[in-house]
């Protein structure tokens, strides 16, 4: 049986983060968001000046970065002083597989310690049967323009 964690972010944890995000939008939201739309969200390799802004977006949202023994890191997710969750995504190879639960668990936890009494998050149409199954309530449906990209998504939020 392999042995997940959920750990602290650490300097050097953006490029594995970046494959976890970019694998996770162009593989498990494929059957809900077009091509067009997936590139635009999570585009290829980033240049230099992306992977910059991408491990400094990254490195300020302090994500818990859940990990596999020999493995490496899986999953990601944050949780933002106002009970925001930026980012939740899960690589697919290891989708559906308790990464996303043992996040989720482990944010509420961290919303409980640090007096946090409500999470929300804009989530994508593929991550929205997780998120109800986790608790959370439709706030409304929004429409987001990513690189001049209309997606639709889904604002949710539930009370720790």
């Amino acid at each position: 049986m392999t042995t997940l964690t959920i750990r602290e972010f650490q300097p050097g944890d953006a490029p594995a983060l970046w494959a976890i995000f970019h694998a996770a939008v162009h593989g498990l939201c494929a059957p809900d968001y077009s091509e067009a739309q997936r590139l635009a969200w999570a585009p290829p390799v980033p240049e230099s000046a992306d992977a910059e802004a991408w491990a400094t977006r990254v490195g300020h949202n302090r994500p818990y970065v859940a990990e596999i023994a020999g493995i490496g890191p899986v999953g990601y997710a944050d949780l933002q002083a106002s009970g925001e969750i930026d980012h939740f995504f899960v690589h697919p190879a290891h989708a559906r597989h308790g990464v996303g639960q043992a996040l989720m668990c482990h944010i509420v936890n961290a919303a409980r310690q640090r007096g946090i009494d409500a999470l929300f998050a804009s989530v994508s149409l593929t991550a929205e049967p997780f998120f109800f199954a986790s608790g959370f309530k439709l706030v409304q449906r929004q429409e987001v323009v990513v690189r001049g990209v209309a997606m639709p998504n889904a604002r949710m939020a539930r009370q720790v």
